[in-house]
């Protein structure tokens, strides 16, 4: 994970990166990786936000289950 997270890469495809690689590698019955980003982008340019970040959530498995999914993001405390 600390190799891929070191290329530029989109938010959103790290996150792909991260499940597809983990599951191949553990085969679990579900997964879902959270990753909240704090991008230099849009803290020197565009929106110029000091503390902006964003969030960005896969699943795999049994967290495609609503309710599943919904418990373990009430439960880390990150739905917005």
């Amino acid at each position: 994970i600390d190799l891929l997270a070191k290329r530029p890469v989109l938010q959103e495809d790290f996150a792909m990166d991260v499940i597809r690689l983990f599951t191949e590698a553990v085969k679990p019955e579900g997964c879902i990786v959270v990753i909240d980003g704090q991008h230099g982008c849009m803290q020197c340019r565009g929106v110029k936000q000091s503390n902006s970040s964003a969030i960005t959530s896969e699943v795999y498995g049994s967290f495609n289950d609503i309710v599943t999914r919904t418990e373990f993001l009430n439960l880390i405390k990150l739905r917005r």
